[in-house]
């Protein structure tokens, strides 16, 4: 980060600060720094967003399937299936591709199963 203070806090401090961590010094540091102020906004609109995303219904069977599974794998899952999403966020191509594909496969389910 380049600065308008002579250091910034570590990325991970504002990153807790952004989701709610209250702390009167990063408060202060955010407030003079712009660089600082539109990270944790960022993080914060990120958030919003986050929350702001409609539920999705998980199959019975996949959530059991999930939950069987030891924590430590689960962790391992969701990570993955984070990177993975993160990787296609990335690329135009990618995104324009998953929704052909979804829309594929629901005219599919659409004319032959139901």
């Amino acid at each position: 980060m380049n600065t308008e203070t002579s250091s910034h806090p570590a990325e991970e401090a504002l990153t807790h600060f952004a989701l709610g961590l209250n702390n009167i010094e990063l408060r202060e540091h955010v407030d003079a720094c712009s660089e600082c102020h539109r990270y944790v906004q960022a993080i914060q609109e990120a958030k919003q967003k986050i929350k702001d995303l409609p539920d999705v219904h998980i199959p019975d069977d996949v959530r059991k399937k999930i939950l069987a599974m030891p924590h430590k794998s689960r962790l391992e899952t969701v990570f993955h299936l984070s990177l993975f999403f993160q990787q296609i966020s990335k690329s135009p191509f990618l995104i324009v591709f998953a929704i052909v594909l979804l829309a594929v496969f629901l005219y599919i389910f659409l004319v032959f199963v139901l």
